[in-house]
């Protein structure tokens, strides 16, 4: 702790760090933050092997990706009826993860 600093400073300090420590956590119930962590060119999964983050964890955001451009890949070539018309919005990928 440095004591140059008054008091309320850390205080505030504090009460930033708990408040991003929340939001931090909520990124693990996000399927599309690890999708878009992956997909960063910078990070991919390497990132996650690098910061020791758990083996299942990563595991589980490879499914995801996977499983997301599955999806979509099955949703874009996806041959409508005569009468059917592609409307974007009844596309049949989850709304919780990115389809172009």
């Amino acid at each position: 702790m440095n004591r140059q600093l008054l008091p309320s400073i850390h205080v505030a300090a504090g009460l930033a760090k708990k408040t991003l420590n929340r939001y931090y956590e909520l990124t693990d119930s996000s399927e599309v933050y690890r999708i878009a962590m992956i997909l960063h060119p910078r990070h991919k999964l390497a990132y996650f092997k690098r910061a020791n983050w758990e083996q299942q964890w990563i595991d589980t955001a490879e499914t995801l990706v996977r499983n997301a451009y599955e999806l979509c890949l099955n949703a874009d070539n996806s041959d409508p009826g005569e009468d059917e018309e592609i409307v974007e919005s009844t596309r049949p990928c989850d709304s919780s993860v990115p389809c172009s």
